[in-house]
């Protein structure tokens, strides 16, 4: 044992011997002549007083402690003194004015370390006999946790009932617990303390362990026997829990998960099968590994969940993490049946895995030529699933999946997933619908969706496309397409016509447009004889002082032009032609309307348009054209231009 350590051994522990005084030399008492070392004293006891002693049943342990460049408390086992069931009174054990000088030994006057003497009591206790059956008394080891100790070490090797921790204690700050059961024990109480670290280990079978530690950091169970049961007490708080060894069971993990719901971080790396997250609402780290883990559940409800390692976990088929929409880092690494994973939106995986996806395993951050700190998603343990819950997005590594062939679900009814960010990202990806809710997937649905009635929810025009959206029969998908651009259509009102010198004209246009056109320019071949131009839509042409001809050509904003010859000319433009719009045969009835749209030609002719009726009674007409059927007979509506005439017969039945 290393100089410093504290130990209880024997089978029946017995002697009073005095304390020498004189601590320049080491000093030990035995109950046999023993040699304690080159510097040792050797103290013996009256063998048939130890005899007498060892029928007592308590042996206090003040009465043989001593200490040699630390504190060695010793009773050598003896043939002679067989008493089985040994009860051990640990009240104020050990003396923490006896620790506080075995400090001192590794120290020079001034306080510091001494060079030459470098190990000073680490904090290790040992109760290393079978037959010692309880440990009773106040205050045991309260003395060690008021010491500047930074472990603490508690190794029980024998078998006594009870191990009551519960009165140890630290005033000078937080320092770790570890305490290694080798023989089995009824009951393990643990401290209430400000513990950095508390680790239970060891081959021995432990009834039940009482936990209460309100301040401790870490807890981790592990070795190779077995806990019967866990009790937490009071408030307890680890923001770290651990299990490890064949000690922990399905049950013992899921019963102190259960009672400590707080805690912020899980690692799994033996013998627990199955692990229920559920309770747990504010994990954030979960790391898993080993040959034993096989299912993890309720961490769809873990929605604080930041990072997440698997390594090796050879039984592990399925991880969900849907809820973790902050997940900062995500290690899966060499487990070769966890063939499904399930994330909430792609950006954050992106942010997980980082922005330099390479081909070394999948979700790794171990970088190699490329990058150190890539993760990747690919090589020897590939996942062939991987669902979404939550949103895409456009923001998004373009090498994400590299070199990893793989089916990727979609929630259907989800816009933010489009063609454009629905793509391999370096690999080779099918992406699929599915509903979250149900868990239904739509393979059918991978080539084409079938869509139902489409809704137009934006037109196209000649300028720009539309859009129209349906959903699909089968899956409930949302589907948009795009409507192509209308094709340019359109034509002028009129073909070459003649203007008078210094007129101007503000009656060309161009009829029948598609929707979302129109004029965009026009221009004169001759702007000495015609000026053009456009504002508002409105086309102006301004004739010059002297007669002549030009070319306006008129451009539209899709493109499409038009032409037209004009002829300046020094006398008036008489009318040539009135169309009217209408037939020249019309049947009303009494109060029936009719609007007559006359125009007349060349668009240049200055004549005004008149309207007369040859019988008011029967059918009257406005000044704009109006025709009103009065009564039953018949009337001539004419329509007179300058010297052009056209006349309409009107019967009213």
């Amino acid at each position: 044992m290393l100089a410093g350590a504290l130990m209880v051994s024997g089978a029946a522990v017995s002697a009073h011997a005095e304390l020498l005084e004189d601590t320049s030399e080491a000093q030990e008492f035995m109950l046999e002549e023993d040699e304690a070392g080159e510097d040792g004293i050797t103290a013996e006891a009256d063998e048939e007083a130890a005899v007498e002693e060892a029928q007592d049943d308590a042996v206090t342990l003040d009465d043989i402690i001593e200490f040699d460049e630390g504190v060695e408390i010793a009773a050598e086992e003896s043939a002679d003194l067989a008493a089985d069931a040994v009860t051990i009174d640990a009240t104020n054990f050990p003396d923490p004015v006896v620790l506080a000088e075995a400090q001192k030994m590794d120290r020079n006057s001034d306080g510091s370390l001494d060079p030459d003497e470098t190990e000073k009591w680490d904090g290790e206790v040992s109760l290393d006999y079978t037959d010692v059956s309880e440990v009773t008394g106040s205050n045991f080891l309260k003395g060690v946790g008021n010491l500047d100790v930074d472990e603490l070490y508690v190794d029980i090797q024998c078998a006594p009932g009870t191990v009551d921790l519960s009165n140890l204690s630290a005033t000078g700050g937080r320092y770790d617990l570890g305490i290694t059961i080798s023989n089995d024990i009824d009951k393990l109480i643990l401290p209430d303390g400000q513990y950095g670290w508390v680790y239970i280990s060891g081959s021995g079978n432990i009834g039940t362990v009482e936990v209460k530690a309100t301040g401790a950091y870490s807890f981790e169970l592990s070795g190779s026997g077995t806990i019967s049961d866990i009790q937490v007490k009071g408030t307890t708080n680890f923001a770290d829990i651990a299990f490890s060894g064949t000690v922990s069971t399905d049950a013992i993990a899921a019963k102190l998960l259960a009672q400590i719901p707080n805690q912020k971080s899980v690692t799994v790396s033996g013998n627990v099968k199955s692990l229920d997250l559920t309770a747990n609402t504010g994990l954030e780290a979960l790391e898993l590994s080993g040959d034993d883990i096989e299912e993890v559940k309720g961490l769809d409800t873990c929605s604080s969940l930041k990072t997440v390692t698997v390594a090796r976990a050879s039984k592990l088929t399925t991880l969900d993490l849907s809820s973790a929409a902050g997940l900062q880092e995500c290690v899966l690494f060499r487990s070769p049946q966890l063939k499904t994973v399930k994330f909430n939106s792609i950006a954050s995986i992106s942010a997980a895995l980082g922005q330099d996806i390479g081909t070394y395993r999948w979700f790794t951050l171990y970088g190699y030529a490329d990058t150190t700190s890539a993760r990747r998603l690919a090589g020897d343990t590939p996942v062939q699933e991987i669902y979404f819950t939550g949103n895409g997005s456009d923001a998004v590594s373009e090498n994400l999946f590299k070199d990893l062939t793989a089916k990727a679900y979609y929630p259907i009814n989800n816009t933010t997933w489009t063609e454009s960010n629905r793509k391999n990202y370096g690999g080779n990806i099918t992406w699929i619908p599915w509903n979250p809710a149900t868990g239904e997937t739509f393979d059918s649905c991978v080539t084409a969706h079938t869509p139902g009635t489409w809704k137009v929810t934006a037109e196209a025009t000649v300028l720009a496309e539309g859009s129209q959206t349906t959903t699909c029969t089968k899956c409930g998908a949302q589907m948009t397409e795009s409507i192509a651009k209308l094709a340019a259509t359109g034509k002028l009102n009129t073909g070459a016509f003649k203007m008078k010198t210094k007129q101007t004209l503000k009656k060309l246009a161009v009829n029948d447009m598609a929707k979302g056109d129109y004029v965009a320019s026009v221009a004169s071949s001759k702007a000495s004889v015609v000026k053009a131009s456009v504002s508002g839509g409105v086309i102006t042409l301004k004739a010059g002082k002297k007669a002549g001809k030009a070319t306006i050509t008129v451009t539209l904003a899709s493109g499409k032009t038009f032409t037209v010859k004009v002829t300046v000319q020094t006398k008036a433009v008489a009318t040539s032609k009135i169309s009217i719009g209408v037939s020249k045969k019309l049947s009303l009835k009494k109060g029936g309307k009719v609007s007559i749209n006359a125009q007349i030609k060349p668009i240049a002719s200055k004549d005004k348009i008149k309207y007369t009726t040859s019988n008011k009674k029967v059918a009257k007409v406005s000044k704009s054209g109006v025709i009103t059927a009065a009564k039953k007979g018949k009337a001539t509506i004419t329509v007179k231009a300058g010297k052009k005439t056209v006349k309409i017969t009107v019967t009213v039945k």
